[in-house]
């Protein structure tokens, strides 16, 4: 059995709740991994003051320098060490110094163009990891030009709790509403609002990001702007009759979560077809891709979808399919198992 340590970027919650009050992408990772051959250690950051990042930034929290010695002197037995950017990056540095045999993994490579920090972070880690994961194939070109072209990348899929996010019966005597779900920079509400103007169709917004709505429109669109329990969250999802993810092209993979919760609800998507998203598109029969930045499109493609209630239920059956064979958790964490043997034994993983 190898060893694996985690490096949680934080701290666990304190209460969680009840089993399946809330989403759990790592559900059953521990058994999936260990039938896998891996055996999983998780250390998170310290509080303050022993570490002295604790109260800044969720992105600064993880250099945590209490934690990286613990790992250097006191974590050797492991096999390999993952982590995020920051949670890594010292153990990358100071390894040699150490002695420090374990290989070492930055999960998750993020991209935050501008950011000085990020981008020097990058520098240092990205070269120097065994491994470098990302979540979508778009993303290899980008490594590479950090790293070079010697760089070992894997693309690990993203996951969604598909026992959380489960299809519901609809209500009876009702068809639902347009739903469009996400916080990130890279969505574009703007134009579903503006494919929706001229249909008769309700459309509801949970996001926090404002949007312009015109009068014209105002009563057949409800923005949710406030922090909802996740309760709430799902419910939203099972008022809906489709759900429309429109993002604009950018490195990280915009949209991916709220494409895969609608399709692990059974509901049928539309979505903008951004090269990020590329890994993660329905195909034809489980969902509607279009091109990027086209409110005619979007609203064509709606249009037809709401007149056709026993297509959406096929599309949103597929949906379903999809995502429990190629994004459930079952599914991530063999392809992590996978991605963990490459970086040990020094092999390739078909994405590198």
């Amino acid at each position: 059995m190898r060893k694996v340590l985690q490096l949680f970027n934080g701290r666990p919650a304190k209460d969680p709740g009840p089993p399946g009050a809330r989403p759990d992408h790592t559900v059953h990772n521990e058994r999936i991994l260990s039938s896998c051959g891996w055996e999983t250690e998780t250390l998170p950051t310290h509080p303050f003051p022993w570490n002295p990042f604790a109260r800044m930034h969720n992105a600064y929290v993880g250099l945590d320098p209490l934690r990286t010695l613990r790992v250097l002197l006191g974590r050797r037995d492991a096999d390999c060490v993952c982590g995020h950017l920051e949670s890594v990056v010292g153990v990358l540095l100071l390894r040699r110094l150490f002695g420090f045999r374990p290989k070492v993994i930055v999960w998750e490579v993020p991209w935050s163009p501008g950011w000085a920090y990020r981008d020097t972070l990058s520098r240092l880690a990205l070269p120097r990891a065994d491994m470098n994961v990302v979540f979508d194939s778009s993303q290899l070109a980008l490594v590479r030009g950090v790293a070079g072209d010697r760089a070992p990348v894997a693309v690990v899929p993203f996951c969604i709790d598909v026992d959380f996010f489960r299809p519901t019966a609809p209500a009876a005597g009702r068809d639902g509403y347009v739903y469009s779900v996400g916080r990130d920079n890279g969505r574009d509400f703007d134009i579903v609002v503006e494919a929706m103007a001229g249909t008769p169709f309700e459309l509801v917004l949970r996001t926090s990001t404002p949007v312009d709505v015109p009068a014209d429109c105002a009563s057949r669109v409800v923005q949710v702007a406030e922090t909802v329990p996740w309760a709430r969250y799902r419910s939203l999802y099972e008022g809906a009759a489709i759900v429309v993810v429109a993002a604009r092209e950018t490195a990280n993979a915009s949209g991916v979560t709220s494409l895969l919760e609608a399709m692990a609800m059974g509901l049928p998507v539309v979505v903008t077809g951004t090269r990020a998203l590329s890994d993660y598109l329905p195909p034809e029969d489980a969902g509607v891709v279009l091109p990027v930045g086209d409110a005619e499109a979007i609203r064509r493609a709606v249009t037809s979808l709401m007149s056709d209630p026993e297509r959406r239920m096929r599309m949103g059956r597929r949906a379903r399919e999809v995502v429990i064979d190629r994004f459930s958790p079952s599914a991530h964490f063999q392809a992590l198992a996978r991605m963990l043997d490459a970086a040990v034994d020094g092999t390739p993983t078909g994405s590198s």
